[in-house]
């Protein structure tokens, strides 16, 4: 499995940004807080599963092969269009 390594007080530092004033934004306190809260779980592992309206990683080979193709920097396009194609 891939290693995450974070400095505590940084993270720290982002959520209180994100928590008040101009930086506001409920959706990356929510992310920063998983992963703090995985870095206090640090015994445990961590699998992220990733998941686009009624697609989700683990589940479907579409939307795996595109994620794979993001994984490797492929000049692909967002999930929406690339499932059109």
């Amino acid at each position: 499995m891939d290693e995450l390594r974070v400095d505590e007080r940084l993270i720290k530092e982002c959520i209180d940004w994100v928590t008040k004033g101009e930086g506001q934004h409920r959706g990356a306190k929510a992310l920063l807080e998983m992963l703090r809260d995985a870095g206090y779980r640090w015994r445990t592992p961590v699998k992220i599963v990733m998941h686009n309206g009624n697609y989700e990683a683990d589940l479907d080979d579409e939307y795996n092969d595109y994620l794979d193709k993001q994984a490797c920097r492929d000049d692909v396009e967002l999930w929406t269009d690339y499932k059109n194609d």
